[in-house]
């Protein structure tokens, strides 16, 4: 509402984050067998399921983000009546 969104905007604002968060956390590159974490027997290993963490979670919070940022504009052109 500090950008000038009516109720009815922010309300939908706040549905859709929680379903963008909701989807993209469902549908995530962490589902890919490549992208399992794998037992640690050394350093190696470690920094093998580091990377794949953290590149997972980058990307599950880049889509997430992307998906705020359409819906938000959107909602604030009024392209979706409110």
């Amino acid at each position: 509402m500090e950008q000038g969104a009516s109720t009815e905007q922010a309300m939908l604002n706040g549905i859709m984050a929680g379903a963008m968060e909701k989807f993209f956390e469902e549908v995530s590159l962490g589902n890919l067998r490549a992208f399992k974490e794998t037992q640690v027997n050394d350093a190696k290993d470690f920094f093998k399921n580091l990377f794949k963490t953290t590149f997972v979670n980058a990307s599950e919070e880049t889509a997430t983000q992307f998906g705020n940022d359409m819906a938000e504009y959107l909602l604030m052109a009024d392209i979706w009546p409110a």
